[in-house]
């Protein structure tokens, strides 16, 4: 079910995104993980919200506070791995992902 509905939803939003234009902004996991205060500062920038410098600043202390944060550790078989680029590859395309480390193929 997780397969499908994912696909699904993955499918209907790179079709529709387009419609939205400016309205819409990406980010990544990796770009927040690694400057969390930049990123969400270019979202308040690019949808001009106001008061970016608290959030700024409350961001900050959030990420200095969790900052020793560990990410967990997966272990897939390698049957697990090629169903999900089976069944999701066309959004790991997309975006330009490739298997992170945080992963063990067994």
């Amino acid at each position: 079910m997780v397969f499908y509905k994912y696909r699904r939803i993955m499918e209907s939003y790179l079709a529709q995104r387009e419609i939205v234009g400016e309205r819409l902004l990406e980010t990544s996991y990796e770009k927040f993980v690694s400057d969390p205060v930049g990123e969400i500062g270019r979202f308040y920038d690019h949808f001009g919200f106001t008061s970016k410098d608290e959030a700024s600043t409350a961001i900050s202390c959030y990420a200095q506070r969790d900052r020793n944060y560990r990410r967990n550790k997966y272990r897939l078989s390698r049957a697990q791995v090629d169903r999900i680029h089976d069944e999701w590859g066309f959004a790991l395309k997309e975006w330009n992902y490739s298997q992170p480390g945080s992963i063990e193929v067994n």
